[in-house]
C-alpha cells in the first residue's frame, strides 16, 4: 500500500511537491485518492526517464487487468511547460480521462461505451469539430480529444488550446459528460456549466 496519497479534489502542484522525495529521485509514486469523484484510486507515478519510445511524451495510462497506472514524465523546471499542456496538473487530468473511459468499458452496465474506450457519441463530437482540430493533440483521435476537453473544462489550459478550442466545442463535451454516469461525477463540484463556460472562456482568452 503506498502510504503518500493525494486528494483529487486537492490536486496541484503543492500537493505534488508535498509527496515528492526530499533530494534527487529518478521516480515516485503515489496515491491519488479519487473518492470525491466517486472512482477508486489509483497509482501515479512521477519520473524523470522516458515513459515509451516517443522521448516527449508527457504522460501515459496503463492498464492491465485489474492494475492501473497514471505515470507522468518530468522535463525540469524549465521545459516541464513546453510538454504539459496545463501543467503537469493538466496531464494528470488528461490521463484520468482515459482511467474513466476505460473503467466506464467495465461496468456492469458500460451504456454505449465498447473496447477501448470508444463511446458513438465521442466519435460524432470528434467528427463534428474534425475543421477546428488542426495540428492540435485533441485532433489525434477521438479519445484524446474527449481527453484534453475534460481537462480545458478542469481549467487546466495552455496557449496551444487558443487555436482550436471554442466554447461551442467546450459545450457540447460538457452536455455530454453531464449524460455520463462517471465523468458526470468527476466534473467541479463548485461549479455549474455556466461559471465553468465562464472559467473556461475567460482563461481562452488569456
Amino acid at each position: 500500500m503506498l502510504q503518500k496519497a493525494v486528494d483529487i479534489s486537492c490536486l496541484s502542484l503543492d500537493a505534488l511537491r508535498g509527496v515528492r522525495p526530499k533530494g534527487r529521485f529518478t521516480s515516485f509514486t503515489f496515491s491519488l485518492n479519487c473518492t470525491d469523484w466517486n472512482l477508486p484510486n489509483l497509482p501515479v507515478e512521477l519520473t524523470t526517464q522516458p515513459l515509451n519510445p516517443k522521448e516527449n511524451c508527457s504522460g501515459l495510462y496503463t492498464s492491465r487487468g485489474s492494475q492501473r497506472l497514471i505515470q507522468v514524465k518530468l522535463f525540469g523546471k524549465k521545459k516541464n511547460h513546453l510538454y504539459h499542456r496545463g501543467g503537469i496538473v493538466g496531464t494528470i487530468i488528461h490521463e484520468m480521462s482515459h482511467y474513466i473511459s476505460d473503467l466506464s468499458c467495465w461496468l456492469e452496465d458500460p451504456g454505449e461505451w465498447y473496447w477501448d474506450s470508444h463511446h458513438p457519441t465521442q466519435n460524432l463530437l470528434y467528427q463534428k469539430y474534425a475543421r477546428f482540430w488542426g495540428d492540435s493533440y485533441a485532433g489525434s483521435c477521438p479519445k484524446e480529444a474527449t481527453a484534453e476537453l475534460f481537462r480545458i473544462i478542469h481549467g487546466h489550459i495552455c496557449s496551444e488550446d487558443r487555436g482550436w478550442a471554442t466554447l461551442d466545442i467546450v459545450a457540447d463535451y460538457l452536455l455530454w459528460f453531464r449524460q455520463d454516469p462517471l465523468y458526470q461525477q468527476s466534473l467541479p463540484r463548485d461549479k455549474d456549466d455556466l461559471d465553468i463556460l465562464d472559467m473556461v472562456g475567460e482563461r481562452l482568452r488569456g
